[in-house]
């Protein structure tokens, strides 16, 4: 098992931060996301060389309604195509099971089409709560 670092998972983000619709810069502080990352977050990860280059965080204690939350899925640019992200979702899947959690979901933009497709092959569907907080996004869920 790999152990992964605040120092690899801050350096994953920075590599990351511009590759998303919206740059993770837009929404958090980088340094303070990764922190709050290794220290809460239920991490999958893929490494290379002792660095990362594949990421799904989520959050599989402290939920509401039994209901894991996937917050990020990232690959660098150069490892994409590959699998990764999928491979990694399995792991979080297997992860969130494991714990007897019968739901997770996650929000992706609308623009983007690779994340819709592979979220919808591993069998996420739309879903909406009421009050929806991300009406601009397309929301997941998984039923497990």
């Amino acid at each position: 098992m790999n152990v992964v670092s605040l120092d690899m998972i801050e350096a994953f983000l920075f590599d990351v931060d511009m590759d998303f619709p919206v740059p993770l810069s837009d929404k958090v502080v980088l340094n303070k996301y990764a922190v709050k990352l290794y220290e809460k977050a239920t991490l999958c990860c893929e490494i290379d060389n002792g660095t990362i280059v594949g990421m799904v965080a989520g959050y599989t204690e402290n939920i509401i309604n039994n209901m894991a939350y996937i917050a990020l899925v990232g690959v660098k640019k150069e490892y994409r195509g590959n699998g990764i992200a999928s491979n990694l979702i399995k792991q979080f899947i297997d992860i969130s099971n494991n714990k007897k959690i019968n739901k997770i979901h996650v929000y992706t933009d609308c623009s983007n089409i690779n994340a819709i497709s592979m979220y919808e092959k591993l069998g996420f569907k739309i879903f909406n709560f009421d009050n929806e907080p991300r009406p601009k996004d397309k929301h997941y869920l998984l039923e497990l």
